[in-house]
């Protein structure tokens, strides 16, 4: 096997994490495309190599995950992987077992050593569920949660529940620009519809009420969709109802509809015509938002409005896979899902006092003159058909639905000077605090933390190759001694996040060694003051 860069980091930070809290059950957070199935099939290796008789279950809620799982470790392993899953009329238990957890949760299963968690935002909170049933029966196996999304599909944080934390977390944005995933444009798509009055099941529409709001505008919005996919080749619709989802498939060209109550059969057939390009257009019903991998898809469209921000992200990741001949995938959101959530790749959770409903920020936005593309409005090139914007053009964009699919990185702050520093909070092992000025007053604080534990090391460990610095430390005051002695790189410029409250420094540019400087160990023990 093959593993891209920050594969490698999600598995060495995974045992990483374990290390440092062996009784831990972390998450490993890739975004939807990363390639989850080719980290699940290297922790298998990994684990068999060192434990050759040991028990791995992989579990899931989904059919097709679990055969896409099996056939992944079966094929790169060359091990024979046993599939436990009702619906693929299988009960083969062996050594590794691909398991659906409706399957298993009722019935004695064998005891497990490592239990990988795949699409582990399907798991309710409820302390009575499948998953929690499962579980509570193999208290003595290890418990990994593979996810794009660290939220539940209806409400806050999988963190602090039945996982302990996150071990590795790459975003989105940073595998757009690295070219492993596919850039991600949107465009605006007429009046938005008012969903204040919908009627709400739970935590989320009523989708008997959604559909209802949705019907009278479908020739209008299928007439958009036609007019802003001329060029796009596979395009998946999510539809607020069965009703819906028919009548688009009608109005639209080359398209069907595939719903959760068709027959098993009937359902592949539909996908496979899609996946062959026999249909160009896929209307569905709450069928494809997880597990559904088809490359191809260069347009995904929100026929629909939700109030999860789980969902969001997984039907928009729908279309993150690279593909031949693919430069970009196009997002038509006809539900003010970007409006109500914001850009996937600023989606934080952030519990508000006595609730547990997200709150997220939206940057200003702007369209684009020639393609009709929705951007930030520091944006200069267009980056769907690469028109240059005048100055003129930099006017605020106020209307709702023209809300951008991804954000924009903030301007290059130029780095003016570098100071180090250990940092000591009470009650937390020191760090280095790296501080940027970029003005008289001006500065951005980065903290490397080499000794705590699990993801906040990992990250430390990550950044200080990336500022080449070689070797990583142990210790805050070696890092410090190496730091002032010129290993780490100076940037001449910064771009910065705004992650709530706080900035995140997510680029280093045109990054220079300086000179070193001769330190004494009296001198680092008096920065712990």
């Amino acid at each position: 096997m093959i593993l891209r860069p920050y594969q490698q980091e999600a598995i060495a930070a995974l045992w990483e994490h374990w290390r440092a809290e062996p009784n831990s059950t972390p998450l490993i957070v890739c975004p939807t495309g990363a390639g989850k199935s080719l980290i699940c099939a290297e922790i298998v290796r990994k684990i068999l190599l060192a434990a050759p008789k040991m028990h791995i279950l992989i579990l899931s809620h989904r059919k097709e995950i679990i055969r896409q799982n099996a056939d992944e470790i079966h094929n790169l392993l060359k091990i024979p992987v046993g599939v436990y899953s009702a619906g693929l009329g299988s009960k083969i238990i062996r050594q590794v077992t691909c398991a659906n957890i409706q399957s298993v949760f009722k019935k004695p299963f064998p005891a497990q050593g490592l239990i990988i968690i795949d699409e582990a935002h399907m798991i309710s909170e409820s302390s009575d569920s499948m998953y929690r049933k499962f579980l509570d029966a193999q208290p003595q196996a290890k418990v990994v949660g593979l996810t794009a999304t660290p939220y539940r599909m209806d409400r806050g944080s999988l963190v602090g529940d039945l996982f302990t934390g996150i071990a590795y977390d790459i975003p989105l944005k940073q595998l757009i620009e690295q070219g492993y995933l596919a850039p991600l444009i949107s465009r605006p798509t007429g009046a938005p519809i008012d969903f204040s009055r919908v009627r709400k099941s739970g935590n989320d529409y009523n989708q008997e009420a959604l559909e209802q709001t949705m019907l009278p505008h479908t020739r209008e919005h299928c007439e958009s969709i036609i007019a802003n996919t001329t060029d796009r080749k596979h395009i998946l619709v999510f539809c607020s109802g069965i009703k819906h989802a028919k009548e688009c498939a009608e109005l639209l060209p080359n398209a069907d509809y595939l719903t959760g109550e068709m027959d098993p059969v009937t359902r592949d057939n539909k996908i496979r015509a899609f996946k062959n390009g026999s249909t160009r257009i896929l209307c569905n019903v709450d069928v494809l938002t997880t597990g559904f991998n088809v490359p191809s898809v260069d347009c995904v469209v929100l026929l629909r409005a939700t109030q999860s921000v789980g969902l969001y992200v997984q039907i928009v990741g729908r279309g993150s896979r690279l593909a031949p001949g693919k430069t970009n995938t196009l997002v038509l959101d006809y539900g003010k899902n970007i409006q109500t959530h914001g850009p996937i790749d600023l989606i934080e959770i952030r519990e508000r006092r006595g609730s547990k409903d997200p709150q997220f920020s939206i940057p200003p936005v702007k369209a684009c003159d020639e393609c009709g593309a929705v951007v930030s409005i520091r944006t200069t090139t267009c980056p769907g058909c690469g028109y240059n914007f005048p100055p003129a053009s930099c006017k605020l964009e106020k209307a709702p639905e023209t809300a951008s699919i991804l954000s924009e990185p903030e301007p290059a702050h130029a780095v003016r000077n570098t100071e180090y520093k250990i940092h000591i909070k009470e009650g937390k092992p020191p760090m280095l605090r790296v501080r940027y000025w970029t003005g008289t007053t001006a500065y951005y604080d980065l903290y490397l933390c080499f000794e705590h534990a699990g993801y906040a090391q990992q990250k430390a460990i990550q950044t200080w190759k990336k500022l080449q610095g070689g070797k990583p430390p142990q210790f805050s005051t070696d890092a410090y001694m190496r730091a002032m002695n010129g290993e780490l790189a100076i940037p001449g410029a910064i771009r910065v996040a705004k992650r709530g409250k706080y900035h995140d420094i997510t680029h280093f540019i045109d990054l220079k060694k300086k000179e070193k400087e001769d330190l004494s160990w009296q001198e680092v023990e008096n920065l712990y003051i």
